[in-house]
């Protein structure tokens, strides 16, 4: 994946006679999906643009007809396909916050000695909180828990994450 795409889901199973789709959003903001004029799927390598016809929420899940997949077969195609939004594209957040993705290339620091143990290179994200996968410069790759108490700070215009490691890392 490159810069210019920013992963918002998968497209899952049909749904009716027409072509829609349900997705599994990779965050919990599913509304948004309802204000999406467009998403980019992935095919292979590549990635492609599609508008969309209309989106509505069936319980918790968006659902979306893309223009151009008309019928259940021509939608079974799409199932388990990635989908994206330009980078561009994505909405102005509030002072003080950030994506997720904005952690990547971070450089981590020890609150108490200012020490670098390494770079985030992936947010894992599960129910009860996100771990940063931090790569140290011997190329060890540690899981770190993101919870207040042990995220100091978090600098997205420095690149910055200072954590306290303390009963975490040795």
């Amino acid at each position: 994946m490159n810069d210019t795409y920013i992963i918002i889901g998968k497209l899952g199973r049909t749904r009716g006679l027409n072509g829609e789709l349900y997705i599994t959003p990779v965050s919990d903001d599913v509304e948004r999906f309802l204000a999406l004029d467009e998403i980019f799927v992935k095919s292979k390598s590549k990635w492609k643009k599609f508008e969309i016809i209309s989106a509505t929420l069936i319980g918790n899940r968006p659902v979306v007809k893309l223009k151009g997949v008309n019928n259940p077969e021509n939608a079974a195609v799409f199932t388990n396909r990635e989908i994206a939004l330009l980078k561009e594209d994505l909405e102005d957040l509030p002072e003080e916050s950030f994506y997720v993705f904005d952690l990547v290339g971070c450089q981590v620091q020890c609150v108490d000695s200012s020490e670098t143990i390494g770079e985030i290179i992936d947010v894992e994200q599960y129910p009860a909180n996100d771990v940063y996968l931090i790569e140290t410069d011997k190329k060890e790759q540690i899981r770190f828990p993101a919870v207040k108490h042990f995220v100091k700070l978090i600098d997205i215009d420095n690149k910055l994450v200072v954590i306290d490691k303390a009963g975490i890392i040795e």
